[in-house]
């Protein structure tokens, strides 16, 4: 089995509300690399609450390489015997049908699978550089790295706040409002929960605003 051996200082990113997510016992996902704040920020930190965290491993750590199709040959002869392990494998992490490379498709469930199985493997977590997509023509998976027990591995170093929760989003639009109380274009109510006439007439039915108060 070939192995990455990431030094002590090497830098992670990770998407989350909380900083201490690294701290759960499960398997625990993360990027790296020039564009990987980048990719962390756009990827998993665009909702409101959600931070990038910067991490730093605590010392060297021995990862399996998931691009290397003898790896992944391996994963799937130890699972021969495990359907849902086998089937979480194909859909993961298959190899190409002439055999020359590792492709990728993400989903939750298969993902956390195949993580668990490479930790009882008694590895520090895996390695994976860009990877094609198994589903699609082109394009690619980004990098990512996973550790097993990452609390025993890592610190926080950065908090990266994008959002700060509970503000309001760049995004967020006007207020539906006029400070006389009728309602803009944009909204379709008054504020004495009558319809506004122009929407109305638009949509060719009648709105009606339901108060759940009484």
């Amino acid at each position: 089995m070939t192995t990455v051996t990431i030094p002590s200082n090497f830098t992670l990113y990770r998407g989350d509300r909380s900083s201490d997510s690294y701290k759960k016992p499960d398997p625990v996902y993360f990027l790296y690399g020039n564009d990987g704040y980048n990719i962390t920020q756009s990827a998993y930190a665009k909702h409101i609450g959600t931070h990038v965290f910067e991490y730093k491993t605590t010392k060297p750590l021995h990862l399996l390489d998931m691009s290397r199709v003898d790896n992944v040959r391996f994963l799937i002869s130890r699972a021969l015997n495990n359907p849902d392990l086998l089937g979480s494998l194909g859909k993961s992490f298959a190899v190409s049908d002439n055999g020359t490379m590792v492709l990728r498709s993400s989903k939750k469930h298969h993902d956390l699978v195949v993580s668990e199985f490479v930790c009882s493997l008694g590895y520090d977590g895996y390695y994976a550089p860009r990877l094609k997509y198994r589903k699609f023509a082109t394009g690619t998976f980004h990098q990512e790295i996973v550790l097993c027990a990452a609390s025993n591995k890592i610190k926080e170093t950065r908090n990266y706040t994008t959002i700060p929760f509970g503000s309001r989003s760049p995004a967020t639009p006007r207020s539906p409002w006029n400070r006389n109380g009728s309602a803009t274009p944009r909204s379709p109510w008054n504020r004495n929960g009558s319809a506004s006439p122009n929407h109305s007439s638009r949509f060719g039915f009648t709105l009606r605003k339901i108060n759940f108060n009484n």
